[in-house]
């Protein structure tokens, strides 16, 4: 839990080019951090704070999953996070992965 609450903190009150680097070694473990009791956060918080091209990547790392992601304990938030601050294209395409995923238990 420590790790993650420092992380958010950094990107909370340094500049950007501080803490560049942390993101690029957080984009290779966005599904993992996704659902992680505490990691989760640190993904939301990319999210709602850093939005533009990271968040294509988050989406790109988690697209396909959204159905088992939206019914899992923490990483429900990140697909949550990404239907209210992700692109137009990122919400539909939310949207259909959950419809499709609904459609097959018919």
């Amino acid at each position: 839990m420590a790790v993650e609450l420092v992380i958010q903190k950094i990107f909370e009150f340094c500049p950007e080019e501080d803490y560049r680097f942390i993101l690029e070694e957080l984009v290779d473990r966005i599904l993992e951090l996704s659902q992680d009791q505490y990691g989760n956060y640190v993904i939301q918080f990319i999210i709602d704070r850093q939005g533009g091209h990271l968040m294509s990547t988050i989406w790109s790392d988690l697209k396909g999953k959204v159905f088992e992601l939206s019914i899992h304990k923490y990483a429900s938030n990140v697909i949550e996070k990404l239907l209210t601050y992700g692109s137009q294209e990122i919400k539909r395409d939310i949207i259909k992965e959950i419809i499709n995923k609904d459609d097959q238990f018919r």
